[in-house]
Order: structure tokens, then C-alpha cells, then sequence
């Protein structure tokens, strides 16, 4: 999104970051994209000092409900996917954003609550090799529910950390979880 389209950011929300002079972002991001995001913020905005920690979303919603259990947030700002944001939702620890989105996102990509903005959306993609399918006497999959299907039993690789899959399949298909249950095997 060009600059120009982001909104301003509050005087006071400005001051009080120029007074910390650090932010602390977790993130899911890859490590050169989330390093090349800090460096350019560092370089934009003296006087304040962003610190990128690169995490796994599986890994940030426990790490941030557990300094919120000790009382202490170290992170300013969290970036990750649906679930690990979904978890820190539900647990009421993220706080209003304190601007108002620009008007040109996407409906459904803005908390009505203003806790989070959808940056990106992630696609999970499912590739087959047509040799192996016709060699195994299978049909490509119509649907993911295909994949539950005694057939495929064994036929198939899903990342074990890849809980967005999981929660794809919960959220799009009639009957998900006995859908993930019959592809877990």
C-alpha cells in the first residue's frame, strides 16, 4: 500500500514511542524479510530502535500469554498468522491499535475491535504428481475431504508445524474435524 494511503500516525502515539525509544516486534516473518522490514523502520524513524525477534507462530501467542501471566508484555508489536493471532484474541491480551485502518482494505481483514489488521493472506496449496497419482491408481483429490479417504492413507506429506493447515480444513470443509481426524490417519 503506498504511504499515502496509511494513516497518520497520533501525536501522542508518536511522542510516547520517541520517549521509549524502541519498539520490540515478534514476528513470523522470515528472518531476511523480517530483518530488511527493521532495518528500514531504524533508517525512517530516528530516535526510535526496532528490535525484530523472528519466531515461529506456533510460538508466539504462548510466549506472549506468558509474559502477560508475569506481568510483563516485552513485545510492542505481534505479527504472525490467523492462529496465533486468534489465540492472543481470545485471551484479550492484544490492545486497540489507536488508528483507524485506511479504507481501501479488504472487508473482514480489520478487527472490528481495531486489535489487528490483516496484512497478508496465506494460501495453502495442494500439488499432487500426476505420474505418482496414475502409478497409485488415484484420481487427483476434488476436495481436502478427498485426502480422509482410505485411499490416500499414507500418500500424503503435511508439515507437522503447519497448524494452519489444521485450522484450513476446521474452518472450510462440512464436518472439519472429522475431516483432519480421517487425513491424521
Amino acid at each position: 500500500m503506498p504511504a499515502a494511503a496509511l494513516p497518520a500516525v497520533p501525536a501522542s502515539v508518536a511522542a510516547a514511542a520517541l520517549r521509549e525509544g524502541n519498539v520490540v516486534w515478534y514476528s513470523a516473518l522470515d528472518a531476511p524479510a523480517l530483518n530488511a522490514l527493521v532495518q528500514r523502520f531504524n533508517a525512517t524513524h530516528p530516535g526510535i530502535t526496532a528490535q525484530g525477534l523472528n519466531i515461529g507462530s506456533t510460538r508466539i501467542g504462548p510466549r506472549v500469554m506468558t509474559e502477560e501471566n508475569a506481568g510483563k508484555v516485552n513485545a510492542d508489536v505481534v505479527s504472525g498468522d490467523q492462529l496465533s493471532i486468534s489465540q492472543l484474541v481470545e485471551t484479550d491480551v492484544l490492545a486497540p491499535l489507536g488508528v483507524t485502518p485506511p479504507p481501501q482494505l479488504m472487508k473482514g481483514s480489520v478487527d472490528p475491535q481495531g486489535r489487528w489488521i490483516a496484512l497478508f493472506s496465506e494460501t495453502t496449496v495442494v500439488a499432487w504428481n500426476p505420474e505418482k497419482l496414475k502409478a497409485d491408481g488415484l484420481r487427483p483429490p476434488s476436495s481436502l475431504a478427498d485426502l480422509g479417504k482410505p485411499e490416500w492413507r499414507g500418500k500424503i506429506g503435511i508439515d507437522a508445524a503447519a497448524f494452519n493447515w489444521d485450522q484450513a480444513v476446521l474452518l472450510t470443509q462440512r464436518n472439519g474435524a472429522d475431516v483432519v481426524k480421517r487425513i491424521a490417519g
